[in-house]
């Protein structure tokens, strides 16, 4: 019987493009139905992958279709497929269905659904806004880092009214004073808050919600891991004091042992509160043979030899002590570090989703959970007919990258596909799982066989490389099966086995392959300095690079691979001066927005508009203001570095600052004649599109624009296209590729964790123990460290461990399978039989046994320094094949110059429409010399409804001016003295003081239903503030006192006692021309 489940483990190269094209156009050739394509779900991570999948099914569909020869072994394995299910139909059958089933593609090319897995959530949650309580126009968010920073200042500024909280940070701050760390915490809590998106957290976000709710439940815990640590130091103090007063009961001195010093240095660490003391070798022999205490002249006086037995005894109940009570101190120690932070999560995770209720905005990174409590509350068949599609059949790339939350979702859909008698298809590769820290679980894949064993899922091997030459192959299976061994044997009786996951690693050739490739692995002692090591690699990296390139190899076929992205500045150095312009690096930083002189001048100019006092802004615009002194070092240092700015921007700046963002950056961009710097109009274009997209959403404010630079838009790149040049690539970034040559430095990265990788910043396990008092939590977050061991949260430990070991091996695994041709890394070891600290020892240990024909070459110190493996080959495809398929695009680089022009037509549209139009109807009055009470009051209501504080005035003012409002400097000073006489009164000087919560002009929605209209009845008050007891609504009023005023503030204040009984409501009518409040009863 056919199974409903086919799961390929793909291997690096082994044609998984193909295959997924191949299952899917059979899905759609089997079916007679003309929409089969609209009940196939296709999923992959990246929009790479999901266009490569798209074009590769759209063009084999044509060239079944048209019998093309480039789509001949497409058609053959397509017919195999098909006998292989036993359907068997005539060529010419075949050919029919792909071309219709094309055509109903191109025609209905939305139901095509071949997406990212972000993309599929996305839509899932917009066809069910109903449900998850949202509006069907929300936006969704991919930047949570933004929304999360938002958050956290946000409540930062309202410290004064949130006395609870604000006690919290000052206990914060007071822990990170007492252990030396910065006291400025905001960064912190913005770190460590980021864990409200991530799966560890969202997995139990209710059940943590509930409990941070409880201010008690944090501070009880707290009060119960002091004690904890407290008395388990005190057990194994006594401990110690009772050696010490016991050697003075028996009269005896520590010198009186051998090496006695080391028992007294012992405890008296342990004194000092060192619950972790060293317990040496020695002092291991004292306990085991008493004897050894003492010197061999004292062993026949039996009065130290009883004294020896007496204190061996004792010494080994200390250290007994002092093993079960590190549990137990160390444990409380681990959980008490995060604490403080942990009870902030609530709060800010409250604020996060008020900012997105606000803004009519979900984020993405909740989609998965928030889904998945929809579909256990629900039958899963009405959770996709909601979305006007129920999926037949399920199809999932890369599914070792899936997250347990992606799984559960996804799981639910192919259990109704299966129950139904539909196939489904899952790839994947365990070997290449290197998205961890992104949520993606291998074991899922690892395990998927017997998870689903009651339907007997069918699982195949892609067992043939399509990719790299036969010696590479042969290279890769031999080292990768040794390595997955070695480090085995490290961990005998560890529940994950390196070698059942590398089991399939094994991959044959293509049979027309010759027996070419070349591997080359130099090794360099670690005990070497840095800087000579390093140099001696990048010079002869260069020198393999030249010496490639002169035999006939381009540059655009090579490829440097890196673990991490900071390897690359030295390597760009160091060609820098090895080769000048000779030979061009690409890396994505190069075109990144950052990384412009134009934009980076642009920015600088702006931050010293906001802060005079930066310095180093100033500087930088000195150097590069354009000026033929910019060179001249000595020259800038000699004169004030304000001479050598245009000057019109010197004379310009208050006005400047007046300007909208846009706007202003168009002058900025005039001002310093950025147009004069070559190649530097993409990233300007580039640059000016985000500074848009930026002002859809946020406000024209300069200080929160840079902000966002530093934060998000720094960060973002324009499209790089084709260059020839040697690519530069992270290991993750290169995922999927293949490169002719690869090279491979730093190839030394940490297997063991401990040594240099655990402890970073915000590296976290959140731990789950029934263990009191730990276990008054779901889950406990504590810090990756090798003190873990000796705690409660051992397991959690052993358990991560091992999974970091998995990842150093599958990212060595990826870095090496680039390959086609040639493959050479160096790296660093250790050169010690014990050691197996990086993936520099594991190759050096590995390799020696993983495959004959490896030759190997002696260093200065006998040491093997140099592993190769086959010749260089220079070899390779020249040109671009001329395609048959109609449906393949052609790629071919073109230039394209890019031009800024002055803009002809400058124009500016105010807020207030009828102000500019109100401007043309007296034309015997020049423009803004009005000054009757009408317009006097619009303005006054303009600026007290946009002003939180007092100190907003001014900016309110400049808007206003900005807009096209005020425009003359007498108008603008009548302004601010009735602002300044209307805050004379102290009821409104309460009103604008900051300590309210404030809602200026938000509507109010009642239950009231009009059926005229069709809509809700609604109240939209001048301002309402919220205090600790009481709510005031206030609406501004410039004409003669009206009895519908009151009954339109009474109103008000009507729907506030509703949403709000248990707060006193008060009203005012505030007449501001008259400055005169009335207190409005109801």
């Amino acid at each position: 019987m056919k199974s409903s489940l086919t799961v390929y483990k793909a291997s690096a190269g082994s044609g998984k493009t193909f295959t997924l094209a191949i299952q899917y156009i059979k899905t759609l050739i089997e079916q007679e139905s003309r929409h089969a394509y609209s009940h196939i779900l296709a999923v992959t991570f990246t929009n790479k992958a999901t266009a490569e999948m798209k074009d590769r099914i759209l063009q084999q569909l044509y060239g079944i279709w048209k019998g093309l020869p480039s789509s001949a072994n497409y058609l053959e394995s397509l017919q195999k497929e098909l006998r292989a299910d036993g359907i068997e139909l005539p060529e010419e059958e075949i050919r029919s269905r792909a071309g219709s089933a094309l055509c109903h593609i191109l025609h209905d090319y939305n139901r095509f659904r071949v997406e990212t897995i972000d993309s599929f959530f996305q839509s899932v949650l917009k066809n069910l806004a109903h449900e998850l309580s949202l509006t069907a126009n929300l936006k969704v968010d991919l930047n949570d880092k933004e929304v999360l920073h938002a958050a956290v200042d946000h409540i930062m500024e309202r410290l004064h009214l949130t006395p609870i909280i604000l006690n919290w940070i000052l206990e914060y701050v007071d822990d990170r004073i007492s252990n030396n760390e910065r006291w400025d915490i905001a960064r912190e809590v913005k770190s460590f808050a980021a864990w409200i998106f991530k799966e560890a957290y969202l997995a139990r976000e209710h059940e943590m919600r509930e409990v941070l709710r409880e201010n008690k439940r944090i501070g009880e815990l707290r009060t119960a891991l002091n004690y904890e640590l407290h008395a388990s130091l005190d057990v194994v103090q006594s401990a110690a004091a009772n050696f010490r007063a016991e050697m003075e009961a028996w009269g005896l001195g520590f010198d009186q042992f051998s090496r006695g010093g080391t028992i007294d240095t012992y405890l008296r660490r342990i004194e000092d509160g060192n619950i972790r003391a060293e317990f040496g070798s020695t002092l291991q022999g004292y306990t085991e043979n008493a004897e050894k205490m003492l010197r061999k002249a004292d062993r026949s006086v039996a009065a130290l030899v009883e004294a020896a037995a007496h204190f061996s005894e004792l010494l080994a109940e200390l250290r007994g002590f002092q093993t079960e009570q590190l549990v137990r101190h160390t444990s409380a120690s681990l959980a008490l570090k995060h604490l403080n932070p942990l009870r902030l999560l609530g709060v800010i995770d409250e604020e996060v989703t008020a900012l997105n209720h606000e803004n009519n905005r979900f984020l993405l990174a909740k989609t998965p959970i928030l889904l998945h409590e929809l579909i256990e509350e629900n039958d899963a068949p009405f959770i996709f007919e909601k979305m006007g599609a129920f999926f037949h059949h399920v199809m999932i790339d890369e599914f070792q990258d899936t997250s347990t939350m992606q799984w559960k979702n996804f799981k639910i859909l192919l259990l109704e596909s299966m129950a139904s008698g539909f196939g489904n298809l899952i790839v994947g590769d365990v070997k290449q799982s290197i998205y961890r820290w992104r949520n993606g679980d291998w074991t899922i894949l690892k395990n998927i066989e017997k998870e689903m064993a009651v339907h007997r899922p069918d699982i195949r091997n892609l067992a043939i490389n399509y990719r790299s030459e036969r010696r590479i192959i042969a290279f890769n299976n031999a080292l990768f099966t040794a390595a997955a061994e070695e480090l085995d044997r490290l961990t005998p009786d560890a529940p994950i086995r390196m070698a059942e996951a590398y089991g399939d690693v094994a991959q044959q050739c293509r049979p027309d392959k010759g027996n070419d490739g070349y591997v080359q692995i130099r090794f360099f002692d670690e005990k070497d300095k840095e800087d000579d090591w390093e140099t001696r690699m990048l010079d002869e990296l260069c020198e393999q690079i030249r010496t490639l390139h002169e035999a006939g190899l381009p540059y655009g076929e090579m490829a440097i691979l890196l673990r991490y992205r900071r390897h690359a500045d030295p390597i760009i150095r160091h060609f820098a001066e090895r080769f000048g312009d000779r030979v061009k690096l690409v890396s994505d930083e190069a075109f990144l927005l950052s990384s412009s002189l134009s934009v980076n001048l642009l920015i600088a100019a702006m931050r010293y508009m906001a802060d005079t006092e930066d310095r180093v802004s100033l500087a930088f615009l000195a150097l590069h203001s354009g000026k033929p002194t910019e060179a001249d070092a000595n020259l800038l240092a000699s004169r004030p570095l304000e001479t050598f700015l245009p000057g019109t921007y010197l004379n310009r700046m208050e006005e400047l600052k007046t300007l909208p963002l846009y706007e202003l950056q168009e002058e900025l961009y005039k001002i310093f004649d950025l147009g004069r710097i070559p190649d530097e109009d993409a990233y300007l274009f580039a640059y000016f599109d985000q500074v848009t997209a930026y002002l859809q959403d946020n406000p024209s404010d300069l200080r929160s624009f840079l902000t966002y630079w530093d934060e998000t838009l720094s960060g973002a790149s324009i499209p790089s296209g084709e260059v020839d040049g040697i690519r530069i690539f992270t290991v993750h970034q290169s995922k999927g590729l293949q490169f002719h040559t690869v090279f491979v430095p730093y190839c030394d990265w940490n297997i063991e964790q401990d040594t240099r990788g655990f402890n970073r910043r915000n590296d976290l396990l959140w731990c789950e123990t029934h263990e009191p008092p730990y276990d008054s939590l779901p889950v406990i977050p504590i810090t990756i460290e090798a003190a873990m061991r000796d705690s409660v949260f051992s397991r959690e430990y052993e358990e991560e461990h091992l999974q970091r070991r998995v990842d150093a091996l599958n990212t060595l695994y990826v870095t090496f399978t680039r390959a086609e041709k040639n493959l050479l890394a160096w790296c660093r070891t250790r050169y010690t039989m014990d050691e197996r600290s990086t993936t520099g020892d594991l190759l050096y240990h590995a390799l020696p046994r993983a495959l004959d024909g490896v030759e190997e070459t002696d260093g200065e110190n006998g040491e093997t320094s140099l592993f190769t493996y086959g010749e260089p080959v220079t070899s390779y495809s020249s040109g671009r094949k001329t395609s048959d398929n109609r449906m393949e695009t052609d790629y071919r680089p073109v230039p394209v110059v890019m031009h800024s022009y002055e803009a002809r037509i400058d124009f500016c549209q105010s807020n207030r429409a009828e102000e500019f139009l109100d401007a043309f109807s007296d034309t015997d009055k020049p423009r803004h010399s009005r000054n009757d009470k009408r317009r006097m009051g619009i303005l006054m209501h303009k600026i007290f409804s946009t002003i939180y504080t007092r100190d907003d005035v001014e900016k309110a003012l400049r808007t206003l001016e900005t807009e096209g409002l005020i425009g003359t400097q007498p108008e603008m000073d009548a302004l601010k003295q009735q602002v300044e006489k209307a805050f004379a009164l102290p009821e409104v000087a309460r009103w604008f003081d900051g300590t309210m919560q404030l809602y200026n002009e938000c509507p109010i929605l009642t239950q009231e239903y009009y059926e005229e209209t069709g809509k809700y009845g609604t109240y939209r008050p001048d301002r309402v503030m919220f205090g600790k007891d009481e709510i005031t609504v206030v609406d501004f009023k410039f004409g003669r006192p009206h009895d519908e005023y009151r009954d339109q503030v009474g109103g008000y204040m009507k729907q506030l006692h509703l949403m709000e009984p248990d707060r006193r409501v008060k009203g005012y009518l505030w007449y501001i021309l008259n400055n005169r409040l009335e207190e409005v009863q109801v």
